[in-house]
């Protein structure tokens, strides 16, 4: 049995620390706040009592890696499973227009989804099926270098098509605008989407908050399992004779008597805790963020159906609708970032009012704009250029992060991948 050090309690770090404890090894995770979960937590609403989430997430039936923990944990009851992948748009004229795969006949469901997609016209329509029976061919090396836009251009996707479907599609799965997200990271999410089966392409909404999805069950399961969990533990420094890391020091106490150990912090914690890391020349100036903005909303009548709402040319992305409230979400959300909380509840319901006219009868009873200003990197063609050369330079030590090279965006998926890679410790001589 190994002994690990984990730094870092988010997705990856508890990712990693539940696949290392499952396969019996000895665990020992440091994180520096008071809680696990990272970016991904929930609380409680002061005003309404309500517990919410940082933001709102949805995951697709292709996320593997991420079921894989949520079974390990005994939590995937706990999640809406869409029978197969429907999407409920909204445009400016106030129409509901539906992207519906309602058969189980795959990947005819999914042909007959954008035939009714009446968001685009016929030849649009044709492009696009065409863009996507050509999936499975488009080989990394011939777009590496290209931006989704010059992709989408290359295969003759209208200006009406970007606009009305890939734009949205772009910006919530990258949170990258569509000018600078990689195509090669994009076409690798599509076909994950797309060309493994319903299963695949369906939806799932969480029923609950995430600290009830992953980060409660995930410290009792490492309880449960005699794992040592320290938090408001901040790591200071780290020292290395060159080759391996030999000591660990936080604010608390010095560890040495380890095997190996798990950095699962951003790149920006772990610069300040390891100087002179071989690869940080080529992050500089190529590691960028992309912020993201959630805005809680209680209302004294419920005003929606569906369970989410895409919303079409909107400064608003996303609509969920919750058991109490419904949560916007505003993706790459650069230009409204440095805006005062007032102000950006106050054009949320401005574009609210022009897609849901029903909304000017209702009462706002209450709401709570909270932004992630480094939500997640942004997964720009620049990246992914230098992003398989994040390289460990001690022989003891394992990166784990969304940042990392898993070849994916950084989202849920992304950092239980990353937090999964470290098992690769166990299958070395």
């Amino acid at each position: 049995m190994a002994k690990f050090v984990i730094i870092g309690g988010g997705l990856s770090g508890i990712a990693s620390a539940v696949f290392l404890t499952h396969n019996q090894q000895n665990i020992t995770l440091l994180e520096a706040s008071p809680k696990l979960g990272g970016k991904a937590y929930s609380f409680q609403d002061k005003i309404t009592e309500n517990f919410i989430d940082n933001g709102q997430h949805i995951l697709i039936g292709a996320y593997n890696n991420t079921f894989e923990l949520l079974k390990i944990l005994k939590v995937e009851n706990r999640f809406y499973y869409q029978p197969a992948l429907k999407v409920n748009y909204v445009n400016r004229n106030k129409e509901k227009i539906f992207l519906n795969a309602k058969n189980k006949f795959y990947p005819f469901n999914l042909l007959g989804a954008i035939l009714r997609f009446n968001i685009l016209n016929f030849n649009e329509k044709m492009l696009l099926i065409k863009l996507f029976s050509k999936l499975p061919l488009v080989k990394e090396t011939k777009i590496k270098n290209k931006t989704v836009l010059e992709w989408l251009k290359d295969n003759k996707q209208s200006e009406n098509s970007v606009k009305m479907f890939w734009e949205l599609l772009t910006v919530s799965v990258m949170n990258t605008p569509i000018k600078e997200a990689s195509a090669k990271v994009f076409v690798s999410v599509l076909k994950k989407l797309f060309m493994k089966g319903n299963k695949a392409s369906r939806l799932i909404i969480p029923q609950y908050g995430l600290s009830e999805i992953f980060t409660k069950p995930a410290k009792q399961y490492l309880q449960s399992r005699k794992a040592e969990i320290n938090l408001s533990e901040k790591v200071v420094s780290i020292k290395t004779d060159g080759e391996k890391i030999k000591k660990i020091i936080t604010i608390k106490k010095e560890y040495t008597d380890f095997d190996y150990v798990i950095s699962a912090v951003p790149f920006y914690s772990l610069k300040k805790i390891l100087p002179k890391l071989s690869f940080e020349s080529l992050l500089n100036n190529k590691i960028t963020f992309s912020p993201i903005i959630t805005v809680h909303l209680w209302l004294n009548k419920k005003l929606f159906e569906e369970k989410f709402y895409g919303l079409l040319n909107s400064k608003i992305h996303w609509i969920f609708n919750n058991v109490n409230h419904i949560s916007l979400v505003i993706s790459s959300a650069e230009k409204l970032i440095k805006l005062d909380s007032k102000k950006i509840f106050q054009i949320c319901i401005y574009e609210l009012k022009n897609y849901f006219p029903k909304i000017k009868n209702l009462k706002i009873l209450h709401y709570k704009v909270i932004k992630e200003k480094r939500a997640t990197f942004k997964s720009s063609v620049e990246y992914e250029k230098v992003r398989n050369k994040i390289i460990s330079p001690y022989k003891n030590l394992q990166l784990a992060g969304d940042w990392t090279n898993t070849k994916l965006p950084a989202t849920i998926e992304g950092a239980i991948l990353s937090g999964k890679k470290v098992l690769q410790i166990l299958s070395k001589p």
